[in-house]
């Protein structure tokens, strides 16, 4: 009789084994789709970090480009607020050649009895 019990918590032990067994296999099977799932998103990451290494790139090329437009525009400005200067003081001294010509035409006039 002692035989028949120790054979019987046996088969309890073989059948709550073959449960937990069961469940093993079903949470192994679990971590392989979360293993494919990861592996998934390691490639989509790797993506978006090659992606992102691509756009910080032509954002560095894209700067310099800019620095060098700006340095051209900035020349081309101050070249030409030059040219307004020199532009500006001839303006200044035509005035005054063509004032002084008006001064010199009225002493002609007066000289000549024009009016």
């Amino acid at each position: 009789m002692g035989q028949d019990k120790i054979l019987k918590k046996l088969e309890e032990h073989d059948t709550k084994l073959d449960q937990i067994n069961a469940k093993l296999i079903d949470h192994d099977q679990r971590f392989d789709d979360h293993d494919k799932r990861f592996a998934d998103h390691d490639k989509r990451f790797d993506k978006l970090i090659k992606w992102n290494f691509r756009i910080e790139n032509d954002i560095k090329k894209l700067e310099i480009k800019i620095d060098q437009s700006t340095d051209k525009i900035l020349s081309a400005v101050d070249s030409f607020a030059h040219q307004v200067k020199e532009v500006k003081t001839e303006q200044v001294f035509q005035g005054k050649v063509v004032s002084r010509h008006e001064t010199d035409i009225r002493k002609i006039k007066k000289v000549l009895k024009v009016t």
